[in-house]
């Protein structure tokens, strides 16, 4: 079975009044889908639309004209718990079955291509004087110092040589 869905062939839009007869709702072999749309997409790009449902939350870039939209696998289990209700004219509003999947189409921010190649911004710290009896630097919380890969050995080496030493005198002693 192939995890990449397509909208089925001759799949009907439900929008606004218009609904579904109790026989197509509560039929075991179909699946109601709930997709959620703006209000401006058109219909006629469902049917081109491919979701990947093995990885949910993985997120599809689409674009139609000059909008980009965002695509993904809406929560199963929230989706599970909506139901499809039908009209009926003797008993009014009556709940389906619950829906089996759920699409989220929603408009991308707009961002700037500009930006989009840059990782990041990295910034040495300026040096400051280490007051008496601390061992370490207060770095407030988010200032993270990210090291070089030498700089990283040559720590871990002085530190190895410190423990050395704090062995080497606490057996010297006894």
């Amino acid at each position: 079975m192939s995890k990449t869905i397509t909208p089925p062939v001759g799949y009907k839009a439900v929008t606004g009044n218009c609904s579904l007869p109790e026989k197509i709702v509560n039929k075991k072999d179909n699946e109601i889908w709930l997709i959620r749309a703006p209000k401006d997409f058109p219909e006629a790009e469902l049917e081109k639309l491919q979701v990947d449902l093995k990885h949910g939350a993985n997120v599809t870039k689409l674009s139609i004209g000059d909008r980009q939209y965002t695509v993904s696998v809406g929560d199963k289990e929230a989706v599970s718990q909506l139901f499809y209700c039908y009209k009926d004219e003797k008993k009014g509003v009556i709940p389906g079955r619950p829906f089996a999947h759920s699409i989220v189409i929603s408009e991308a921010v707009p961002t700037e291509s500009a930006y989009a190649d840059f990782d990041g911004v990295g910034h040495d710290l300026p040096p400051v004087k280490q007051l008496t009896g601390l061992k370490l630097r207060y770095l407030p919380p988010g200032a993270g110092i990210v090291c070089k890969k030498e700089e990283e050995k040559k720590e871990t080496k002085e530190v190895k040589e410190k423990k050395e030493k704090g062995k080497k005198k606490k057996t010297s002693k006894k």
